[in-house]
């Protein structure tokens, strides 16, 4: 147990680092060194107990405080800790059910469930950040305009009029909560997702890797996305902030489980890495628009149920 103390206050000050130095870095290095700023703090939880991520959040956290960045300790701590207190903690639950043969066997919590708890929580890390900002949105919007009009990519080298430069920085200005549930939702979930990797090579892994292509959503969980995306065209002010921040979270929810049903169906296919290479490197490259066709993949699954048992000799990817 020692260990596992020491470990996690390491895990901690190694977190604490990273995220003083994505503040200070280039803004690739920046936002690199953010996806990852909480990798220690989830092998903390996934390899020992949620409790470690709990204490290397409380290391990190009162590190930050001891440099003088209390306001950045609190954005550490629910923005890094938090999803990793509470995600780890989810991923380590389980309940006894019968396997058919007159004994019970373990059922683990399982990774869709994963996903809308870090879309949940990504949500709320969103409406806290905004409703930060809401009071000072006037000094926002002229700060974003500025940058429009000397980002020479967005200017296309032209003279931007006034009018122009209004219509984007409405457009930016509207998509800032769905951007900030974007983003920690990615980073939770690409951390949680190595720091299982890791625990798994190391043996330290207390529970069976699951099989992420089969995960699921419960049937009602589309009424969320939409529920959100007619709300973000017809509210205004925090309520409209929120229904945007939600959909941008169940917006990659739902283009995970997307890509899921894909990796699902190409099962045992000799074309299979073609077809998964087409799709990540198009979704690096035209983003949005190839996104929409794999998130209306993901509900068809839902409604549907597109996927079967997987083909034999089959194993999870």
């Amino acid at each position: 147990m020692r260990n596992a103390y020491l470990i996690a206050a390491g895990a901690g000050f190694v977190s604490a680092l990273a995220f003083v130095s994505a503040m200070m870095g280039s803004p690739f290095t920046s936002f690199f060194l953010f996806l990852i700023a909480a990798l220690p703090i989830f092998i903390a939880g996934i390899g020992w107990t949620w409790a470690a991520a709990l204490l290397a959040t409380a290391v990190g956290s009162l590190l930050l405080v001891g440099m003088g960045a209390k306001d950045a300790a609190m954005v550490y701590a629910g923005t890094l800790g938090m999803p990793a207190i509470l995600l780890t903690q989810l991923a380590e639950q389980y309940r006894d059910q019968p396997d058919g043969r007159g004994g019970t066997e373990k059922y683990w919590a399982p990774p869709g469930l994963l996903v809308l708890l870090a879309a949940l929580l990504a949500s709320l890390i969103s409406v806290a950040l905004v409703s930060a900002l809401h009071d000072n949105l006037p000094a926002v919007r002229e700060e974003v305009g500025k940058l429009i009009k000397n980002t020479p990519q967005i200017s296309g080298n032209q003279d931007l009029t006034a009018a122009q430069i209004t219509q984007i920085t409405d457009i930016v200005v509207f998509m800032v909560p769905a951007a900030a549930a974007m983003v920690p939702m990615i980073a939770s979930l690409l951390n949680l997702w190595l720091a299982g990797r890791i625990t798994l090579a190391s043996g330290q892994l207390r529970r069976p890797w699951p099989d992420i292509p089969s995960m699921r959503f419960p049937r009602g969980t589309p009424l969320v996305l939409a529920a959100a995306a007619a709300a973000s065209a017809s509210l205004d002010g925090v309520a409209g902030m929120v229904a945007i921040a939600v959909f941008g979270a169940f917006f990659i929810a739902y283009l995970l489980l997307g890509l899921a049903v894909i990796h699902y169906l190409t099962r045992g296919k000799s074309w299979r890495p073609f077809a998964l290479s087409t799709v990540y490197i198009g979704l690096f490259l035209v983003n949005i628009w190839l996104a929409i066709p794999i998130i209306l993949l993901g509900l068809v699954d839902t409604v549907f149920a597109l996927r079967g048992p997987p083909p034999a000799g089959s194993g999870p990817t």
